[in-house]
């Protein structure tokens, strides 16, 4: 199945290129915890997890056409 991955701020460097978008296809069953791990991506730096707008956790099961957003918190205020 292919899902869309977004991901923000300084976990965009953990995309090809840097982009903030991509395409990826993974498994049936897999969760937003595997589709970070196939990114490199810490489990513990995306503070938001977002799938279809809604939030998240990692343990989510994705269906075909989701889209999984992450974005890291930014100190600051």
């Amino acid at each position: 199945m292919v899902i869309t991955v977004k991901l923000f701020g300084n976990l965009r460097d953990y995309l090809p290129e840097k982009k903030t978008v991509c395409s990826a296809e993974v498994a049936d069953g897999s969760t937003v915890g595997d589709v970070l791990d196939r990114f490199g991506v810490p489990r513990d730096k995306p503070r938001i997890i977002l799938v279809n707008s809604h939030r998240s956790r990692l343990e989510h099961v994705l269906e075909d056409g989701d889209v999984v957003a992450a974005f890291q918190v930014l100190p600051g205020g």
